[in-house]
């Protein structure tokens, strides 16, 4: 697991920062307990060789999920295109739960996927140019937040989020919200056996 100054970018062994005050933080935050509670589970990790149990977990619970997250993403009100499709998006998957396989939803990334998500160091925020240092989600600048943590997603090296606003999205997809890429690599099918030739019977009248 990444140390705290791993996460943000701050030199080894240095002393870690007091939690930034009230006046500090960012304005928008969402409040998401009741939606990780209502979340379906991640499912296990294809490199976790241990198995895994988890609480059965059912679809009305699931439906919940995606309302609970429209709702958080509403309160945000960023009135960003972007957002609006969001919004409207998990609204018709909770109605439907047909729509959520055509766009890699109602099941999030396996456990631990996040980890391995690159970060971007405060340095490179401070290079981008105008509209890219601005998280998708929350619509804010990255630098005002005093210790960032922003990530990149694989599918595009712009894909620049704040964890805490992706993070409830890869709960229930495995894609990008900007352009529907598969985050997630499918474990490969293994090779249909062949079936064996029958070996040929041994004739003692030969030789």
């Amino acid at each position: 697991m990444a140390t705290y100054e791993e996460d943000h970018d701050l030199p080894e062994n240095s002393i870690s920062p007091a939690p930034p005050s009230a006046s500090q933080t960012r304005r928008h935050r969402l409040n998401l307990t009741e939606f990780f509670e209502r979340a379906p589970p991640a499912p296990p990790s294809p490199t976790h060789h241990h198995p895994t149990t988890t609480e059965p977990h059912s679809p009305a619970a699931t439906t919940d999920a995606f309302r609970l997250l429209a709702s958080a993403f509403t309160q945000l009100d960023t009135n960003t295109p972007l957002m609006a499709t969001l919004i409207e998006l998990l609204r018709a998957e909770a109605e439907d739960p047909s729509v959520r396989g055509r766009v890699g939803g109602g099941v999030g990334v396996p456990v631990g996927w996040e980890d391995g998500l690159e970060r971007v160091g405060r340095g490179e925020l401070g290079v981008l140019g105008r509209g890219e240092g601005v998280c998708p989600i929350c619509n804010e600048v990255f630098l005002d937040d005093p210790y960032p943590l922003v990530v990149r997603l694989p599918c595009h090296p712009n894909h620049l989020f704040d964890l805490e606003c992706i993070q409830p999205w890869l709960k229930l997809h495995t894609t990008c919200p900007l352009d529907r890429m598969q985050l997630v690599k499918e474990k490969p099918k293994p090779p249909t056996p062949q079936p064996e030739e029958d070996e040929e019977e041994w004739d003692d009248t030969y030789g």
